[in-house]
């Protein structure tokens, strides 16, 4: 976490990647590990990485929030909102005040589907 907030993104994954070989089921470090993949726009890994985090813990908001953004950020409107929302779900302050602001939301933001996940509708 470290290093990827000093963006050594490519350490960072080496690390995160040393954690797993360590403890395979720490869903935790497959969460960070997507958000650093993210941050090198390799989404399609992000969402694997997000994926085997949920399989360890699926009430993980953190994760279901990391899925929506990469597929946000990909412009998928549909899986972005369903991920989203299932953040929402666990977390509903959190995540329904983040998302107003995140840039990885740019892409989805202006429309309907979107706004009216934010607001509660």
């Amino acid at each position: 976490m470290a290093l990827a907030a000093v963006r050594r993104y490519d350490d960072a994954l080496t690390s995160l990647d040393t954690a797993l070989v360590i403890k395979r089921s720490c869903y935790y470090a497959w969460t960070y590990r997507g958000l650093v993949l993210m941050k090198l726009d390799r989404h399609e890994e992000a969402i694997v990485s997000f994926d085997k985090s949920l399989r360890y813990r699926p009430d993980n908001p953190n994760a279901w929030y990391g899925k929506a953004c990469s597929y946000a950020m990909q412009s998928d409107l549909d899986q972005a909102i369903k991920h989203l929302h299932r953040a929402i779900i666990l977390s509903p302050n959190l995540y329904r005040v983040m998302a107003q602001t995140d840039s990885s939301f740019d892409n989805i933001r202006n429309t309907d589907q979107f706004r009216d996940l934010v607001r509660g509708r």
